[in-house]
């Protein structure tokens, strides 16, 4: 009898103590440092710490929640990131990794998700939600209860209860931009405005898609979205939608939407719409358009069993909604949509169809940062050295780089990296190359008979940075030499600045001998965007700008470009950001 009551005390501790621990993670919050999120734990201090909502996390590992997180105060379980009063103002990058198991139910109270509510500077990227259960009362979504933030490839499973109103798998209420999004699960609710992606929807939605099952005690429900006020373009719901209503004065149901009052082009549904328990062949689309704008947009009447919709949008067979790629142009095409294999509506290739995926229908390709635990920079060397004008040179070579913005360099007359100094006005430019390379900075402003400790930083292009060093180095007075040391120059990219650019940058490189050189501008695909250069060349440092335009002078879209230099000694390669 004694050992059970010892068995139980001891589990009822261990669960407390589970319950209260929060660990803080590594990392400064920076935008070149940021916290590194790879537990539970490390999440749950962010949750208990609101003067840390505005700094910038990542996340490396994927994060399984126990489950006894379901009696953590009091049966709420997880406290979502920021409220109404005070949003989550900073950046969140998940690196494709998954948070499992959360559990939230904040009864009656509103804002409840991951994070309760996004300012407009908060970004939340890359990040997979499975599993988990979510449950609220006004403003509930597996990623946020309220977004006025930027939401980007992200995935969500979940299920999501609403005891009020305004709820959907990834948000309750949109106010900013969502894109690249997609939700599975079921999303049910007492009240009114339930969407499988967005509850009610004010901002951007595009290129997202919804799986989710809505089911609601009231009306205002779409399989996609509840109430669009915004704008949404290229998506599409393949959930049901459901609901009870006495009042068909009142009834605003939708196999996409349930009432529109502005924009939605270029989406499709294929779900069914039930009424009072019953399939009712209304509403195939839209439930209500109240003034706003339909175009491009279908359903599949045979798969929802549907015959008429709200709104323009068009009803079709399933045999014409799954129309192969081969038979591309097709009645998408027609009506402006964007898919792989064309391009008189665009090179984004948005849409792709074919028969081996996603039951033949058309559906966004989504691709996702995948954390592989490798080193973004493997460093072989970090010295520093006097020059003969007393100057310090700084040199490090690496044997790999990847997905780098470039390098910082810090200097202190101490050994303390808190109190040291950026001494470099930009970014060094990266070479991200697989292969050696060699760089230099060289510091001016220091002073004889001193001596200095320098670190190195390497920013990623997710924020993340790594510090190198420290190398220590005592200036002392050289004396004045009648002949000038030569300058030896390394070929090799030396800096693209500026790195992201709008719509000019300057790429400047150097080149050891004489000789013949070209500097091409790639895409992410491979294909030549624009020659910059092509002839021989004297020994020393050039520089040629970049207007972001093609080989026709046409300006090329935003996105990742690759600068690459070649010789007939070596190559090197840069890559650049265009945004603007």
């Amino acid at each position: 009898m004694k050992k059970g009551l010892l068995s139980v005390l001891f589990l009822m501790i261990s669960m407390f103590i589970m319950a209260q621990t929060a660990v803080q993670p590594a990392g400064a919050g920076a935008t070149g440092s940021p916290y590194i999120i790879e537990s539970w734990q490390n999440l749950w201090w962010i949750s208990e710490n609101p003067s840390q909502w505005d700094k910038h996390y990542a996340q490396i590992n994927d994060i399984t929640f126990p489950d006894e997180i379901s009696t953590w105060n009091e049966g709420i379980g997880w406290i979502p990131i920021g409220d109404f009063f005070e949003p989550f103002t900073g950046t969140y990058y998940g690196w494709g990794c998954a948070i499992v198991n959360l559990y939230c139910n904040t009864g009656e109270s509103g804002y409840a998700g991951l994070f309760g509510s996004l300012s407009l500077t908060a970004e939340v990227e890359q990040l997979l939600i499975y599993n988990c259960t979510i449950t609220g009362g006004s403003f509930v979504g597996g990623v946020a209860g309220a977004s006025l933030g930027l939401i980007d490839h992200v995935l969500v499973s979940a299920s999501i209860t609403i005891n009020t109103e305004s709820g959907g798998g990834i948000v309750g209420y949109n106010g900013g931009t969502i894109s690249n999004c997609g939700s599975y699960g079921s999303v049910f609710g007492y009240g009114g405005m339930l969407g499988g992606l967005v509850g009610y929807n004010e901002g951007m939605v595009s290129q997202s898609s919804s799986n989710a099952a809505v089911q609601s005690q009231d009306d205002g429900v779409g399989g996609f979205v509840g109430t669009n006020h915004g704008f949404i373009t290229d998506c599409y719901s393949m959930g049901n939608a459901s609901c009870e209503n006495t009042n068909p004065d009142l009834l605003t149901i939708g196999g996409f939407v349930g009432d529109n009052q502005t924009f939605i082009m270029k989406c499709y549904s294929t779900g069914t719409v039930t009424v009072n328990s019953v399939l009712d062949g209304n509403y195939g689309f839209c439930g209500k358009d109240t003034g706003g704008t339909i175009t491009g947009c279908f359903w599949d009447m045979e798969a929802s069993q549907t015959t008429s919709s709200e709104g323009t949008a068009v009803g079709k067979t399933t045999a014409q909604m799954t129309t192969d790629s081969n038979d591309l142009p097709n009645m998408y095409t027609a009506a402006g949509w964007d898919f792989f294999g064309e391009s008189a509506n665009g090179t984004e290739d948005i849409w792709m169809i074919t028969s081996e995926m996603n039951d033949g229908y058309p559906q966004i390709m989504l691709t996702f940062d995948f954390y592989d635990g490798s080193l973004p920079v493997e460093l072989s060397s970090f010295t520093a050295s006097v020059t003969a004008s007393s100057f310090v040179q700084i040199e490090w070579q690496t044997e790999s780089e990847n997905d780098l913005i470039g390098y910082n360099i810090y200097r202190n007359q101490g050994d303390e990296l808190d109190e040291a100094t950026q001494i470099n006005l930009n970014y060094v430019s990266p070479h991200n190359s697989s292969s050696q390379s060699i760089y230099r900075f060289v510091d001016e402003d220091v002073e004889s008979e001193t001596t200095y400790q320098y670190w190195l930083e390497s920013v990623e292009l997710s924020g993340y940075s790594e510090f190198f060093g420290p190398v220590s180095v005592t200036v002392t007075k050289v004396e004045e030499q009648d002949d000038t040391p030569d300058i030896t120059f390394i070929t090799g990219i030396n800096s693209v600045y500026p790195n992201p650019f709008n719509p000019n940058t300057t790429v400047s490189f150097s080149l050891r001998m004489p000789g013949h050189v070209q500097v091409v501008v790639f895409n992410i695909l491979g294909q030549k965007v624009r020659t910059l250069v092509n002839e021989s060349m004297s020994e020393g440092e050039h520089r040629v700008a970049w207007d972001g335009t093609d080989l026709s002078g046409k300006t090329v879209s935003n996105g990742v470009y690759f600068i690459r230099m070649i010789t007939a000694e070596e190559s090197s390669t840069v890559k650049a950001m265009l945004l603007k």
